[in-house]
């Protein structure tokens, strides 16, 4: 992001803060877990609405909202003639280099006991599997026992929304 680029966002998702411009302007932005997974939200969009799962350990990333060919699909004719859709590997490539010759190309900064923060969540059903940077595992053990976890036990399974 430009460093004299001004940006007026309005949180249109309650509950979920607005990405950090201080990390946007030294090019990061920071992951949470929103119902079970990590997650990013666009620094750029002025609504604050984009979001874009991301796995753990991902590097980068570019919004498909501000750059909407990450997404495109081309179709494959198969023998029986119907057709797959596949990956259009050179707008999703372009679509990246324009990200990142824009300056819209954000590292994705994971806390550092993210592993920890997941298994204390995995012992949630799976839409309260939610976690905000900041946040610490005793904070969320302590959500745990709001959830009816009783031993906030790391090996805890959740299987279709029941603790076991």
């Amino acid at each position: 992001m430009p460093k004299d680029a001004k940006i007026s966002q309005v949180d249109s998702i309650k509950g979920i803060p607005l990405p950090s411009q201080d990390l946007a302007f030294e090019g990061k932005v920071e992951a949470m877990i929103n119902a079970g997974r990590w997650i990013v939200r666009c620094p750029d969009d002025p609504k604050g609405a984009h979001f874009m799962e991301v796995y753990y350990g991902q590097t980068s990333f570019v919004c498909a909202g501000c750059y909407p060919d990450l997404l495109s699909l081309t179709f494959k004719k198969r023998d029986d003639d119907h057709y797959d859709p596949v990956q259009d590997v050179g707008k999703r490539i372009k679509a990246k280099d324009d990200a990142k010759k824009d300056g819209r190309e954000y590292e994705i900064i994971f806390p550092g006991n993210a592993e920890e923060i997941f298994g204390t969540l995995r012992q949630r059903p799976a839409q309260a599997m939610n976690w905000l940077p900041g946040e610490t595992v005793e904070f969320l053990q302590d959500e745990n026992v709001a959830h009816g976890v009783r031993d906030n036990q790391p090996d805890v399974s959740v299987i279709e929304g029941q603790v076991d």
